[in-house]
């Protein structure tokens, strides 16, 4: 609750605050929260919702922390300040301080967008690559895998689960009578 996202709201209230004591007249309008999303696309809850307001005349500047929080791929970035030009909606950003009034402004904002996403372009890659090593070595990625437990003595490493084994067997047996998953999940299912 008192976590980032909570962090990041109070930094954009007081930057409002800070430019309305200088005479500019700021008044938050919506706050657009997106809980466990992700900036790498614009197919969002929250995103959609602020660029129905925007169309609607209700918002003048959209204000964010930084710029991964709108958006991680430069595409639809550079598509999203073309939509607040054709709107006549100002756009700032507390981390970069970026104008996207100005050539320059809108340069700068290319090419941090663009390291943005070859971040998380990177960061996907390694972690793809570090599950596909772990899984070669035998080793669990994340997920709780019904007859086996974590290994107390070997982070990574599974171990059978006795008390489970029962079951697993059971689903073994029924796909090799059934020859499908689904009918082996219909049937565990009614079994409870």
């Amino acid at each position: 609750e008192e976590g980032s996202l909570k962090s990041q709201v109070q930094r954009l209230q007081e930057e409002m605050k800070r430019r309305s004591r200088n005479g500019e007249p700021w008044v938050e309008t919506k706050v657009y929260v997106e809980e466990g999303a992700s900036g790498k696309d614009l197919n969002r809850q929250k995103f959609i919702e602020m660029v129905k307001d925007i169309k609607e005349g209700k918002i003048d500047t959209v204000i964010c922390t930084e710029l991964s929080r709108v958006s991680r791929s430069v595409i639809d970035f550079l598509n999203f300040t073309l939509f607040l030009q054709n709107y006549k909606a100002g756009f700032l950003c507390l981390k970069q301080q970026f104008d996207s009034t100005t050539p320059h402004g809108r340069i700068l904002i290319t090419i941090c967008v663009a390291l943005a996403e070859f971040e998380r372009e990177l960061t996907s890659d390694r972690t793809s690559e570090n599950m596909l090593a772990r899984a070669r070595r035998g080793l669990r990625n994340g997920t709780q895998v019904l007859g086996l437990d974590i290994d107390p003595n070997r982070k990574g490493y599974l171990i059978p689960n006795e008390a489970e084994k029962p079951v697993v067997n059971l689903a073994f047996d029924k796909y090799l009578e059934a020859g499908s998953g689904k009918e082996v999940m219909k049937f565990l299912n009614a079994n409870g």
